[in-house]
């Protein structure tokens, strides 16, 4: 359970810690800790002792299906603590970003449809930015992208300067 949102993990491996001074962010079904964060130095050091990566790639439709739980919460948290801000977002757990800076006014975003049906998302911004040029794909109205099933969309964002 993370964040209220359970996340099944299906493995015959986990570790069991045996004493810890992390703060515990998640736990499974029994209440044991299975992700932890650890302050050091100035920074943080996170450890999940589940295999997510093995379990996502094992299992089949984890990407594309409407009722797959949101295992990206777990990169979400990450991203959020180490100070990481999208300048474009999606909210749509199959279409998902890749941003490609050009300058530090500038930058591509690249939009993917993961999944084996149309989709809309709600992009959000940075403050500051807002789509320059749709380079590929289809029109972006009021901030709202709509993909056809495994499409994609390039277009350029720009700072207000």
């Amino acid at each position: 359970l993370l964040n209220n949102h359970k996340l099944p993990v299906n493995t015959q491996y986990y570790y069991h810690p045996e004493s810890s001074r992390a703060k515990t962010l998640a736990t499974c079904e029994n209440g044991e800790s299975v992700f932890f964060r650890y302050s050091l130095g100035k920074g943080c050091v996170y450890l999940l002792t589940l295999p997510l990566e093995r379990h996502l790639a094992q299992t089949h439709g984890v990407f594309h299906k409407e009722d797959t739980p949101p295992y990206h919460e777990i990169y979400r948290e990450l991203a959020r603590r180490a100070g990481i801000r999208r300048l474009c977002d999606s909210n749509h757990p199959f279409i998902r970003l890749t941003e490609h800076p050009i300058d530090e006014n500038h930058a591509y975003i690249f939009a993917i449809n993961y999944s084996n049906k149309p989709a809309q998302t709600n992009l959000t911004f940075t403050e500051g930015y807002r789509i320059s040029q749709r380079v590929y794909g289809p029109a972006i109205t009021n901030n709202k992208l709509t993909l056809a099933e495994n499409d994609g969309a390039l277009f350029m964002i720009s700072k207000n300067t």
